[in-house]
């Protein structure tokens, strides 16, 4: 491929809409996988080494955010950051798909 400064002003808009394009694909299907059933919780676990896009994996779906909470607790007490060999992160994402925990 040739180089950017090579590239006409029409090439380079065209590389950088492909790019603009494919992030905002992985961001909306992330969202999807993230977004829980209705009146639920989805508690995910993020591995920091894998891909943005690509790092979760649902634990549970729970029917509250407590619920939900405990869980997470108890596995970040199981897990801490600093002693796992895979640094993991754990999140609680609602209906929404907003970040709730």
């Amino acid at each position: 491929m040739e180089k950017f400064e090579k590239m006409t002003a029409q090439q380079r808009q065209a590389l950088l809409q492909s790019g603009i394009d494919n992030f905002r694909s992985k961001a909306k299907k992330l969202h999807a996988r993230l977004r829980a059933p209705k009146r639920r919780y989805r508690l995910i676990v993020v591995d920091t080494f894998e891909d943005l896009f690509e790092a979760d994996t649902v634990i549970n779906d729970f029917t509250s955010l407590k619920k939900a909470h405990e869980v997470k607790n108890e596995l970040t007490e199981r897990n801490p950051s600093g002693r796992g060999v895979i640094p993991t992160k754990y999140y609680i994402y609602d209906e929404d798909g907003k970040l709730v925990g």
